[in-house]
């Protein structure tokens, strides 16, 4: 049953072109509330997307203008094309509705010409290339184009700086993020953890690999674990995914039987690894809240992760036992920041079949805090209760 009609409020996101976190929350919301989906960059045109048509598989128009993101080759004039639709076009979508739900990093611009009564920001996290990344965007791009970026964050950085204190209420889907908005932009925002449709995944028994399902750019580091089983004969890994890096990771992998690189796979069959792999790996840098563990959990597999970013706040628990390398939880270890591979193959011996086996009671109960219908209650909560 829908708790709010179309006209009641909207939903403004970025682009759709995988079924990320920050889609899994505006989808989770649409399909709910029964409220429109705003997105950008379709066909180089601002457009209307309506409830059952997300684009959840990917959309042509992104895979034709390439990849949005800053470190795999500029494309300027389409983010400007997009910072632009979400100021100038947007207010004729929301025209009309009380309240506005901003998701992403370009659509909270609509706010600047918003004529809704009540404006919400859900922050995946503060535009990354404007600040805690900016160096890290920057050395990752040809010397060519780096004043092409610095161009476009001296555009932007204003815009959105203007955006964000205009919001009636900011919530964030982390602690991390959190951190990450009162550091950078001085603003406060409450946690709410983005869903995971926890039924998707289940327990289907112990096969004799580990799993990974971060996608392929350098922010999460896969080329540390792959580089770690090229040193473990005996251990096997599949990597699901891909992204900017899947070259240079197939490439990584060639002639090691005991590594497979198997791309972007379909739900089934990512639903079946998950639910027969030894454990998942996913050590990320600084990941704002990563849904990855929260689906391994789910599946009762337990996880070798880092100990920085939102990793720490899904995994963590007050029953961590610190040792010399690691941290040990009852959903996994965590590795130290930076994660050496000679640190990460001492990990994968010590999560044996049988550690892991033990964990996965654990690991289901843990996943169900956040559940679908937590982040639902908490964020219908969240919408009636903030007034202008």
């Amino acid at each position: 049953m829908h708790m709010a009609n179309s006209r009641e409020g909207v939903i403004l996101h970025d682009y759709f072109s995988i079924l990320g976190g920050g889609e899994r929350v505006v989808g989770a919301l649409a399909d709910h509330l029964g409220w429109p989906i705003i997105a950008g960059f379709e066909n180089m045109r601002f457009s209307k997307r309506g409830k059952g048509d997300v684009g959840y598989k990917g959309t042509k128009w992104v895979d034709q203008i390439s990849t949005l993101n800053c470190y795999q080759g500029l494309v300027p004039l389409q983010i400007m094309s997009l910072v632009k639709g979400f100021r100038e076009r947007s207010p004729s979508y929301v025209k009309g509705c009380s309240k506005a739900l901003y998701s992403g990093t370009y659509a909270p611009l609509g706010v600047l010409k918003s004529p809704t009564p009540i404006n919400i920001y859900y922050c995946h996290s503060p535009a990354r290339f404007l600040y805690d990344q900016r160096d890290f965007y920057l050395s990752a791009i040809p010397f060519w184009q780096r004043p092409v970026l610095k161009w476009l964050i001296r555009k932007f950085q204003p815009l959105y700086e203007a955006a964000l204190p205009m919001m009636d209420r900011i919530i964030a889907n982390s602690e991390n993020v959190r951190q990450r908005l009162l550091k950078y932009l001085g603003l406060d925002a409450t946690v709410i953890y983005p869903p995971c449709d926890t039924k998707r995944f289940r327990w289907l028994g112990q096969s004799d690999f580990y799993l990974s399902t971060a996608r392929l750019d350098p922010l999460k580091r896969v080329d540390r674990i792959v580089e770690a089983f090229k040193r473990m004969p005996d251990k096997k890994l599949v990597v699901v995914s891909g992204g900017s890096e899947e070259e240079k990771i197939r490439k990584a992998a060639d002639g090691k039987d005991n590594i497979k690189v198997l791309g972007w796979v379909s739900e089934s069959k990512l639903q079946e690894l998950m639910g027969n792999c030894i454990a998942t790996i996913y050590i990320p840098m600084d990941e704002d809240f990563g849904i990855s563990p929260v689906e391994s959990m789910a599946a009762g597999k337990p996880v070798i992760g880092v100990q920085e970013g939102g990793v720490l706040e899904t995994l963590g628990s007050k029953e961590t036992r610190i040792t010399e390398k690691f941290l040990e939880t009852p959903y996994g270890l965590l590795i130290k920041k930076m994660p050496e591979v000679g640190n990460i193959v001492r990990a994968v011996y010590w999560m044996t079949p049988q550690r892991a086996l033990k964990m996965k009671n654990i690991c289901t109960l843990r996943a169900q805090l956040f559940d679908n219908r937590i982040f639902i209650q908490t964020m219908l909560s969240e919408l009636h209760c903030c007034p202008k």
